[in-house]
């Protein structure tokens, strides 16, 4: 009798915390992939028409392991849940952690989670299809293999800070240049457009607000962001104005 072939796709990133290096690894063979088991930072509404291909990323909510340079005895698991409500970070739903004799059993939940995301990052595909005799519309859905931007990420600092609630990083000088407003208030029209289309339609307000529709959008703060808003709105908002 011949042994059946196991298939695996074992993912791992690096986490590093008070003088500790941790691997979080995941198999991403083992874990279904289906819409029930991602957060989705950019899904199609239920009731928006996709009749091209859309791209969503989003992360694996399921247990990812854990193991310390240190202590080849140590391992942990961390469980990511979805978030409570729109706009706030993933929750860790569930901790264990192991060891032959434990000093603590506290773990580094923000570098932790941030390597999570980068083993279990995920890209969605989505298209809605009509039936030429039936009319009916079907959604097909799809995972693709992770996309990677050129510092090898999947998500931006934005989008990691929507995911872990940690403030992103780095200088913000450009964040009141023109390019950067002119970014913002395309962002605001955008968003003002399919709020108005929706309540035409009457399929009610857009599930992000102006403000964390903009910061997703631009790769800003939500904290923060009404301040470009208010700048762009001033510098590009008026430009239209007296003309017929």
């Amino acid at each position: 009798m011949t042994d059946q072939p196991t298939f695996s796709d074992v993912r791992t990133a690096r986490a590093h915390a008070h003088d500790e290096a941790y691997t979080v690894s995941l198999d991403r063979y083992a874990v279904p992939g289906d819409l029930d088991n991602v957060h989705w930072l950019n899904k199609p509404a239920d009731d928006q028409l996709v009749p091209t291909q859309m791209t969503a990323i989003g992360v694996l909510l399921t247990r990812y392991h854990v193991t310390k340079d240190s202590d080849p005895s140590w391992w942990a698991e961390i469980e990511l849940g979805a978030p409570l409500a729109t706009g706030e970070p993933v929750r860790v739903t569930r901790a264990t952690v192991a060891g032959e004799v434990l000093t603590s059993t506290t773990l580094p939940i923000t570098p932790l989670v941030k390597a999570c995301l980068r083993v279990g990052g995920v890209v969605g595909l989505f298209q809605d299809v009509t039936g030429e005799q039936s009319g009916w519309r079907i959604r097909t859905f799809g995972i693709s293999a992770p996309l990677r931007n050129d510092q090898g990420q999947l998500f931006d600092p934005q989008q990691v800070h929507e995911l872990t609630g940690e403030p992103p990083r780095g200088d913000r000088g450009y964040r009141t240049s023109d390019e950067m407003l002119r970014m913002v208030w395309d962002a605001v029209t955008r968003h003002t457009a399919d709020k108005e289309i929706r309540r035409a339609e009457g399929l009610g307000r857009p599930d992000l607000t102006q403000k964390l529709f903009v910061a997703r959008e631009c790769g800003l703060p939500k904290s923060n962001v009404q301040k470009q808003i208010t700048a762009a709105r001033k510098k590009y908002g008026t430009q239209n104005r007296g003309k017929k």
